[in-house]
């Protein structure tokens, strides 16, 4: 869209100058500003991305000095409704450099008659209220003639009220650092915007590479753009800016794509983790080291099949003909995840042919939570107690190592009904009871 059409030319009310003397402008600084009722009135809304700014060159001109030109081109919203005089730095405050270019004979200045085109390093988002456009210039560089014709750089204009230019020119001292006159004459510009549809146009497909085992974080997406202004960028709800992302832990995860010309694409990906890998062992007990116990591993969670080792020889989820003993387990998934358990298997005998065990008991059984066990001794010995779960966890323990007589209450009621196994072990024979917690 077009804002102003005036059809009056000079080198002095153009965005910058430079005449053909070197002790004319060599350095401009300008600000423009649009207020919000002309920007709605040309058809300027908030949420358009402006990608260019063209002026309107009154002459033809090809630089021919030697030296580099500069050109620095700021952009802001803002809710200005005129031109301020004010200092260089605070005028360009909260701006973004839209445009950063260096002109030569190399890289010629597009001087044609006409509109020229000034694009912009990335899109610029207008939000409403008024724009603010700063432009830097320095020619000091370019010998003279800096260009071909008559030298000087005639724009378009046409006269404002009220003020919409703020402009302070200097000669070869150096551009000025306050911006104090005040003028109603403002170049013919262009602003070149796109606007973003309600459906995006850009699409992607992703490639999910889930978590492999429970709690770890080698999950990764990939992602593939397959419509859309090229030109994206990326921005992960997890900071990442990269088109692809990895080393993520389970979860959800969003994407926001901009395309080459500011319009937005947002979309989740889930990665997701397998359960975790959970492992029961019960076991039967070896009886008067007959080497006939065995044991049994349940496995569940994770990704199956299941492999198993035992004291890190492969076997299978039951093992028998087991001598008494403590046998490390070790379970692995179908993605290499591991969970490690052991399993005694006790070296039982009877009541009878205990050694000096004269009597063995547990009260009352079954038991709302507490509970006594008895022990009788008929000479001193080292006793361990230990009360587990029927899956094998150690619920309670304690021992003594000098005992003819022992009498223990143990509190259970912390614990989920259910049975129990009270395993009492002297001198290496071990025999068990069972108590049943009926809360």
């Amino acid at each position: 869209v077009t804002i102003g059409m005036g059809s009056s030319s000079s080198s002095t009310r153009g965005p910058f100058q430079r005449s053909d003397t070197a002790s004319s402008t060599v350095y401009s600084r300008f600000v423009h500003v649009y207020t919000a009722s002309e920007l709605a009135a040309a058809g300027i809304t908030s949420g358009i991305s402006i990608t260019a700014l063209n002026w309107e060159l009154a002459s033809s001109n090809v630089m021919i000095g030697n030296g580099d030109a500069t050109l620095k081109i700021y952009i802001k919203n803002s809710s200005a409704t005129a031109a301020t005089a004010d200092s260089w730095v605070n005028l360009i405050a909260g701006s973004t450099l839209a445009v950063d270019n260096i002109y030569n004979t190399s890289n010629n200045f597009p001087g044609a008659n006409g509109w020229m085109s000034f694009d912009f390093s990335a899109p610029f988002v207008y939000t409403g209220g008024a724009l603010e456009i700063a432009v830097d210039w320095d020619c000091s560089q370019v010998s003279t003639p800096a260009f071909s014709g008559d030298g000087s750089l005639k724009w378009r204009w046409e006269s404002t009220a009220p003020d919409f230019l703020v402009v302070k020119k200097t000669a070869s001292s150096g551009p000025s650092s306050s911006i104090t006159d005040l003028k109603d004459e403002r170049a013919n510009i262009q602003f070149v915007f796109t606007t973003c549809p309600s459906t995006p146009t850009t699409s992607i497909t992703t490639a999910i590479t889930n978590v492999s085992c429970n709690g770890d974080n080698n999950g990764a997406i990939d992602v593939t753009v397959d419509s859309g202004v090229p030109g994206y960028t990326y921005m992960w709800s997890n900071g990442d800016t990269t088109e692809d992302v990895s080393g993520l832990m389970p979860g959800e995860y969003s994407i926001t794509i901009t395309d080459g010309n500011g319009c937005t694409f947002t979309d989740s990906i889930t990665v997701t983790e397998p359960p975790a890998l959970a492992v029961m062992v019960t076991s039967v007990p070896d009886t008067a080291n007959a080497g006939k116990g065995s044991a049994t591993i349940s496995a569940s969670g994770s990704t199956a099949p299941y492999t198993y080792t035992w004291n890190g020889s492969a076997g299978s989820a039951d093992s028998t003909a087991l001598p008494a003993g403590t046998y490390e387990i070790t379970v692995t998934d179908a993605n290499g995840c591991t969970d490690t358990s052991s399993v005694v298997v006790d070296n039982t005998v009877s009541i009878s042919d205990f050694d000096y065990v004269t009597s063995f008991s547990i009260s009352p059984n079954p038991t709302n939570g507490i509970a006594i066990i008895d022990l009788e001794l008929s000479q001193r010995a080292e006793v361990e107690i230990e009360i587990y779960s029927v899956v094998g966890e150690l619920v309670e323990s304690f021992a003594d190592s000098n005992a003819s007589q022992l009498s223990r209450k143990v509190d259970l009621s912390a614990y989920p009904n259910g049975v129990y196994v009270v395993r009492l072990s002297i001198n290496e024979q071990t025999v068990s009871k069972k108590i049943v917690l009926m809360k």
